[in-house]
């Protein structure tokens, strides 16, 4: 169940090596282009890993995420920020200019896609 708010996700990931940020796109099942911004701590991990996902149509660059995504590395926590395939920035007022899906399904599936490129190729920081 996905709510239109803030949602969190917690992933524990044993073997992500350690890089700074990096810009990513991953693609759905329907072809969807899913923009991801990936935050680690120095040094070598372990890390526990954050996905944060907007709701309430932010984006996923919002001060607020910004500032969290910077946070967690200092705390030891790599962050994976997202945006979902529905949005499309509005840079004068940093919110989506699209509409999630009526039942939410193209969201599930879009953190599902997120979660799935972490399981498979995050963990060893390959490109996807």
């Amino acid at each position: 169940y996905v709510k239109k708010s803030i949602l969190f996700c917690m992933l524990i990931s044993n073997q992500i090596m350690a890089v700074t940020m990096d810009k990513i796109t991953i693609q759905t099942p329907r072809g969807e282009p899913l923009p991801v911004a990936l935050h680690l701590p120095e040094g070598q991990g372990p890390w526990p890993l954050l996905i944060m996902a907007p709701g309430g149509n932010y984006h996923m660059d919002n001060p607020l995420f910004l500032r969290t995504a910077e946070r967690g590395p200092k705390e030891g926590i790599a962050v994976l920020r997202m945006d979902w395939a529905y949005c499309k920035m509005n840079s004068a007022t940093l919110r989506c200019t699209g509409k999630a899906s009526a039942d939410l399904s193209n969201e599930i599936e879009d953190l599902k896609s997120v979660v799935d490129a972490v399981k498979k190729h995050l963990r060893n920081l390959r490109k996807i």
